[in-house]
């Protein structure tokens, strides 16, 4: 529309009058303009900044790639879902990401001193990517009171998933639930 008004006045007024279009509606048009621009920015240098931190705590370039996977997903799922569904990007929807950048940051951080703490205590990254991968892992484990063990395979699980979504969701949910209070319930006891 801008374009049609900027042709008519092109052609229709003197070259020597400066015209200038204003109101509600350019001005809303900049200022999404700029945010959409001002939050590639953000996020362009947030993502930079994380990385050089990253490799400067951990003293690894690998170390700062591989911290930018779990950083970068949160961006990429939140902004995929918001054109998937035509959210528009506003001031709302802008601090959304900053907060799953956040709160992937942190993660992140937890993350990488856990796994570094870990691989100077045991010198094996095969055993210790174990966790990250899905591999094998062993542990020595003494139960000092009764002790329940259930062990469900991937194959059974996403048997169940399939045949009977709303029960897996369920399943899910309340195994998480269960190990969330006994992880809690563990570190008070810790303290």
């Amino acid at each position: 529309m801008l374009d049609k008004i900027k042709g008519y006045v092109n052609k229709n007024f003197s070259k020597d009058l400066t015209v200038r279009f204003t109101g509600e509606g350019i001005l809303i048009n900049n200022a999404a303009d700029y945010m959409a621009s001002g939050q590639a920015t953000s996020l362009g240098s947030s993502l930079l900044t994380i990385f050089a931190v990253m490799a400067i705590l951990f003293m690894s370039f690998k170390a700062g790639i591989i911290s930018m996977i779990p950083n970068i997903i949160p961006i990429i799922l939140n902004f995929g879902i918001m054109g998937w569904f035509g959210v528009p990007l506003n001031t709302g929807t802008c601090m959304i990401a900053a907060i799953a950048l956040g709160i992937a940051v942190d993660d992140t951080t937890h993350f990488m001193a856990r796994y570094y703490k870990e691989l100077k205590n045991t010198n094996d990254q095969q055993l210790e990517m174990a966790l990250v991968g899905g591999g094998t892992r062993s542990a020595n484990v003494i139960a000092l009171e009764d002790t329940e063990l259930l062990r469900i395979d991937d194959k059974s699980l996403d048997r169940v998933r399939r045949r009977f979504p709303r029960i897996s969701a369920k399943l899910f949910l309340n195994i998480s639930r269960v190990l969330s209070n006994r992880l809690k319930t563990q570190n008070y006891a810790n303290f």
